[in-house]
């Protein structure tokens, strides 16, 4: 890492890449370290950690990058971490170390059974630090997270446990390990969920800051004229560094949109859209198709998805691929070392390129792309993007279907977060959906209980108890008496949570109420323990001490060990 191929040679940033440098070397005899990577799209962030990377590589550091990618307000579980491990599992060194660690199986394999395990989110954590703790026995590592702007909450959550209580903490003297994170410091807004986690994470001692700010405009002109092997006017250079206001990845498409001949000033477009389209429109119309399919995926796209979804005889994909890499617009391969990828060079390309798109052409490539995932292998860990794809382009009951998978493989990789997302989706579009049309086993009640169960596990407490609410009006007077008190007294437990104990024994004794006692049954078990728990909290230890002995006996009857634990408890 990294593959991507920068052919100019790396222009200013001298103390920032002495601060990186610096970090390396402290890593590599065993303290820890990360550094959190601002800047404003273009800036230089990438090409800066390339070079730190490719200093790292050759002081004898493995360097392994996990990408985060945009898919709206929802992401993809953990994957920066699947990815970066996915590459140390082929890597011989690693792979024995990678292949006996449990973690590794749950989140590069299915994700298990569906069951959830007693362990959860923390054993996963802990999982994670205890595995990457191992590996920099083996040799020293740096991990590079790109785009941490796009992060999903549960990679988030990850990597605020690895550098608050895992690899950066007490246990992590003696790692040879450093982690770099890079995000869009201009797509930060008042609301971002990335902005509390830098705030946390900024006053660890291991942690720091590096902000890149625009360059200086005499590094800016050494930068434009590195770019082209004959010289470039001063005219043009001047404008161009006047354009770019420091922004290195602006400079660069002004001048490859700049006419060399002319080098005047009418050559170089008004709008960065029209400056990074113009590099784009020179390409054959075979490779202009090829690009605006690849940006309908995104940042990055599989080979093998991209050819079954542009439908291009094998040479006429390769031609046009050839095409757009040796225009700069595509690099090859992915960071992460493997051959099967392609990636626009700047996110900033793919957003222009697919801005440009109409909305006909979007629909229909969105379609492909659902229609193609659709038709793979491991559909669970591709849920999330077919998802996204089918709501672009309007496929509602495939949504729904692809929503619920989503939310299910979600939920077996401990991701709550992402798995509430999925589920708020789902019954966002429940209505819009004709009957006939979606997954049997399904109602809005249970889903809307399993929403609440998704958001109490990813710590939104207060949006639990307002799904709970929303699943209890939705329960109608002939539902099922079972349902009825499963609504209850999980609002019961969550409103707990929210201190509204008053209201919780309310709903814990409607729930007791609404179930005999025989025959036995868990249910009653479950409303038994919430309603002693919150007699016990209202005072009544009369009543809490009476139904908490009926409903020992009725769990060591049903065989239920953790109910009996927690009934013991209260």
């Amino acid at each position: 890492m990294p593959t991507t191929a920068f052919t100019a040679p790396f222009i200013g940033r001298r103390d920032e890449l002495a601060r990186l440098t610096q970090v390396l070397d402290r890593a590599r005899t065993g303290e820890a370290r990360a550094v959190l990577v601002a800047g404003d799209a273009g800036v230089g962030k990438t090409r800066m950690l390339a070079e730190a990377a490719g200093r790292a590589t050759a002081a004898g550091t493995t360097v392994v990058t996990g990408h985060c990618v945009d898919l709206g307000d929802v992401g993809l579980p953990y994957l920066p971490f699947t990815e970066i491990l996915g590459v140390l599992a082929a890597d011989e060194r690693f792979a024995a170390t990678v292949a006996a660690h449990p973690v590794a199986g749950r989140l590069l394999g299915d994700g298990g059974s569906g069951a959830r395990d007693a362990g959860g989110r923390p054993q996963l954590f802990e999982g994670m630090a205890a595995l990457l703790a191992e590996l920099t026995s083996v040799a020293p590592l740096l991990l590079v997270l790109e785009d941490l702007h796009w992060a999903d909450q549960s990679s988030r959550d990850l990597l605020r446990f690895l550098l608050s209580r895992g690899i950066l903490a007490g246990r992590g003297a003696g790692q040879r390990l450093a982690v770099f994170a890079s995000y869009r410091a201009d797509d930060l807004h008042r609301r971002h969920p990335l902005r509390p986690l830098l705030a946390e994470l900024v006053r660890l001692p291991a942690v720091e800051r590096l902000e890149l700010r625009p360059m200086p405009d005499g590094e800016m002109a050494r930068l434009v004229r590195a770019q082209r092997t004959t010289p470039v006017p001063d005219a043009t250079v001047r404008r161009i560094v006047e354009r770019a206001e420091g922004n290195a990845f602006y400079a660069e498409e002004l001048l490859a949109a700049t006419s060399e001949a002319a080098g005047s000033a009418p050559a170089v477009p008004s709008g960065l859209a029209d400056v990074l389209l113009i590099r784009f429109e020179q390409l054959p119309p075979t490779a202009q198709q090829v690009l605006r399919t690849a940006a309908v995926a995104g940042r990055r796209v599989e080979h093998d998805l991209l050819r079954d979804t542009v439908q291009l005889p094998d040479e006429e994909l390769e031609s046009a691929l050839r095409e757009a890499v040796g225009r700069q617009l595509l690099v090859s391969g992915g960071d992460s070392g493997g051959d099967d990828t392609y990636s626009f060079r700047h996110a900033l390309i793919r957003e222009a390129v697919y801005a440009d798109l109409l909305p006909g052409e979007r629909v229909r490539l969105h379609r492909a792309f659902a229609r193609v995932l659709a038709g793979r292998g491991r559909p669970a860990e591709s849920a999330a993007e077919r998802a996204h794809h089918s709501r672009e382009s309007h496929d509602l009951p495939d949504a729904l279907a692809a929503s619920l998978e989503a939310a299910d493989h979600a939920g077996r990789v401990r991701a709550p977060a992402e798995e509430l997302h999925h589920l708020e989706a789902a019954l966002d579009l429940w209505s819009a959906v004709p009957p006939e049309a979606r997954p049997e086993g399904f109602d809005t009640v249970t889903l809307t209980l399993r929403a609440s169960a998704a958001a109490a596990h990813a710590g939104e407490t207060h949006r639990a108890v307002s799904l709970t609410r929303a699943a209890l009006a939705r329960v109608g007077a002939e539902e099922d008496s079972e349902l009825a008190a499963r609504v209850r007294y999980t609002l019961a437990g969550n409103l707990m949570r929210t201190d509204d104990l008053a209201a919780a024994f309310t709903y814990s004794s409607e729930a007791l109420a609404m179930i005999p006692a025989d025959p036995p049954s868990r249910t009653w078990v479950r409303a038994a323990s919430t309603h002693v728990m919150a007699a016990r909290y209202m005072g009544d230890a009369g009543t809490a001490r009476r139904v908490a002995h009926q409903a020992l006996a009725v769990a060591e009857e049903l065989g239920l060990p953790d109910a009996r634990a927690d009934l013991l408890i209260s």
